[in-house]
């Protein structure tokens, strides 16, 4: 609602770099938001800021969005596909370089269409819980030579079909 403020930022606390956090809005049907309402997933002492995924089926692009949004590493509005690889992040054609997640210990990417790993993805070592969620409305595809090597304390959530699927 109106002046809503909804925050997943770094630890303001802790000695060392913080990354930002992730946000996920899934609207079953519209989305709607107020200018008034903020979005923060800022890093903390040089950490990378977040990324905010937002689904609804009203929502066509960035410019439908009206919530202030400050400091994310990635915005994305109704992902069809997503692609992660060693190729640069880029958000406008919906790439991840796997090595630009290294920094986040929980992470959560959703599409409404596909999912495909090109890559061998080794998430960083993690001394306390971790964990790594992809979900795909269709398809999540791994070609060949690509796979994910978690090490010790990293859960997996891997879910693909249209029972997943996150509206949009």
């Amino acid at each position: 609602g109106a002046g809503s403020v909804l925050e997943a930022q770094g630890d303001n606390t802790s000695a060392g770099v913080s990354p930002g956090g992730f946000v996920i809005l899934q609207a079953g049907n519209t989305y709607a938001d107020a200018a008034t309402s903020v979005i923060n997933v800022a890093g903390r002492n040089g950490g990378q800021d977040g990324i905010v995924e937002v689904f609804g089926a009203n929502l066509l692009d960035t410019t439908s969005l009206q919530s202030q949004i400050g400091n994310s590493f990635a915005l994305l509005v109704n992902p069809y596909d997503l692609l992660l690889s060693l190729y640069p992040t880029d958000v406008g054609s919906l790439n991840f370089n796997v090595a630009d997640l290294a920094s986040y210990s929980q992470i959560d990417l959703r599409a409404v269409d596909n999912i495909e790993l090109a890559t061998k993805w080794t998430p960083p070592v993690s001394t306390g819980p971790a964990w790594l969620s992809l979900q795909a409305g269709n398809d999540l595809n791994l070609d060949d030579g690509s796979g994910i090597n978690a090490g010790p304390n990293w859960t997996l959530r891997l879910t693909a079909g249209p029972a997943s699927a996150p509206t949009a």
